[in-house]
C-alpha cells in the first residue's frame, strides 16, 4: 500500500526521500489496483479468518485474492500465513 510505504519513508527518512520513493513507485510499471467494495469485502472476510492480521495487510491480502494475483511481494510475516495468497520475500 502506497500509504505504509510513504508512512515509513517519511517516519524513517524524511518527507523528501518520502516522496522520491512514492513518486518512483506510481512511476514504474507496476500495477497500481484501487482500493474498491470487492476489496473490502474480502478484506473483511480475510480479518475474519485471521485473527491477527491486521487492516493494512488484509488489504493488500485482499487486493491479490480479487485481482488473481501470482504472489504478494512482501516481507511481511502477517501476509504469508494467509493460505489465500502466495508470497515472495523481498
Amino acid at each position: 500500500m502506497i500509504h505504509e510505504l510513504y508512512k515509513f519513508m517519511l517516519e524513517n527518512y524524511g518527507k523528501n526521500v518520502a516522496d522520491i520513493r512514492v513518486t518512483a513507485l506510481l512511476s514504474s510499471r507496476l500495477c497500481i489496483v484501487d482500493l474498491d467494495s470487492a476489496i473490502g469485502i474480502e478484506a473483511a472476510k480475510l480479518r475474519c479468518r485471521y485473527s491477527e492480521l491486521p487492516t493494512a495487510d488484509a488489504v493488500i491480502a485482499a487486493t491479490a485474492v480479487v485481482a488473481s494475483c501470482d504472489f504478494v511481494l512482501t516481507d511481511d510475516k502477517h501476509i504469508k500465513q494467509i493460505r489465500e495468497t502466495k508470497t515472495r520475500w523481498l
